[in-house]
């Protein structure tokens, strides 16, 4: 664990690009998150944030 986990600052981080965002009209957040990363989905779990079933698709191209 890195000695900056677990003081909120990560918390005030999303609060102020969610506050930034809603004064831009921003209706939705989405974010991408690893499911190996557990540790990052509870955090966005606590601040209010839910799973949505979805499939993230990409192609790399040459």
């Amino acid at each position: 664990m890195s000695q900056y986990q677990r003081q909120g600052i990560g918390s005030k981080l999303v609060r102020h690009a969610e506050r930034s965002l809603i004064a831009m009209g921003c209706l939705k957040i989405n974010l991408q998150v690893r499911v190996s990363n557990a540790e990052v989905v509870e955090f966005y779990r606590k601040l209010g944030y839910l799973v949505e079933e979805r499939i993230s698709m990409r192609k790399l191209v040459p």
